[in-house]
């Protein structure tokens, strides 16, 4: 059986990983993706919604396929920039704050795919977009904050009246409240 290290920059997540998820062929490592081993040591290396957050990309994939042995596989996937862009339009015409959420400032799937292809031999992208409806804003607001999806420095400090102002903008734009999820599914095996 192969040996898994699991790293992650928060050491609260390794933290939860280690008590709930422990495993005797398992090793965890407060670990920032920039930094991971240098000397192709890896056979794969998965990400679940974190590169978005890593820019910019081209220099992280050359790490990472750096970091992997011949015929190694990396298998991630990212958030695009059309997440959140209900909830970037209403930003934008009630408060008048362009590209304010970081979703806005993602890479597109074709950034990613340039530079895959040029550090790897066989590159998959698979496509999803989703639309999730909420009850209320501050449900909205409630689970990109448990989703750890809002990233980014940006703070939203909103009054009751700009909250209630955002909603029914919301509302009368949309007829609802959803949010737009897109998300790439890369699979690139290495060039060696």
């Amino acid at each position: 059986c192969a040996e898994v290290e699991a790293v992650d920059a928060s050491a609260d997540m390794i933290a939860y990983a280690e008590k709930y998820h422990e495993h005797p062929r398992v090793f965890y490592d407060v670990l920032n993706a920039w930094h991971v081993e240098q000397d192709p040591v890896y056979d794969l290396i998965f990400s679940n919604a974190t590169f978005q957050w890593l820019q910019p990309f081209d220099p992280l994939a050359i790490r990472l396929s750096q970091a992997m042995v011949d015929q190694g596989t990396l298998w991630f996937s990212v958030f695009g920039p059309q997440t959140f862009k209900e909830l970037q339009q209403i930003i934008e015409r009630g408060l008048g704050l362009q590209d304010y959420l970081p979703a806005a400032r993602f890479l597109d799937k074709g950034s990613y795919l340039e530079s895959l292809n040029a550090l790897f031999d066989d590159v998959q992208v698979f496509e999803q977009t989703f639309s999730v409806k909420y009850t209320s804003l501050k449900q909205l607001f409630e689970s990109i904050r448990h989703t750890g999806v809002r990233g980014g420095e940006n703070k939203l400090f909103l009054t009751p009246g700009r909250f209630r102002r955002l909603e029914d903008l919301y509302l009368r734009r949309f007829g609802m409240i959803s949010a737009t999820y897109e998300m790439f599914f890369f699979i690139a095996r290495e060039k060696k």
